[in-house]
């Protein structure tokens, strides 16, 4: 197991909290995730939760308009 210890909740409904939950070096790569998609567009944080299995948070920047055919055609996240 490494350092990056890292779990997404995502809202389980309309209005709900969705959570991000790391230790510090998880949450300096999804930091610098962030930080590497508003200059390029997209960037991966690579990360790992407490059954050892491994993941990319995937962080995607996207400027269009709310009602641009790219956010109509993504699934609500809930």
């Amino acid at each position: 197991m490494n350092d990056k210890l890292l779990h997404v909740y995502a809202q389980p409904w309309p209005h709900g909290d969705a959570w991000i939950v790391g230790s510090s070096d998880a949450l300096r790569a999804v930091k610098a995730a962030i930080d590497r998609a508003l200059e390029d567009e997209s960037a991966a944080a690579l990360g790992e939760v407490t059954d050892g299995e491994g993941f990319a948070l995937i962080v995607v920047r996207d400027d269009a308009p709310w009602q641009s055919p790219r956010w109509l055609a993504l699934r609500d996240p809930y």
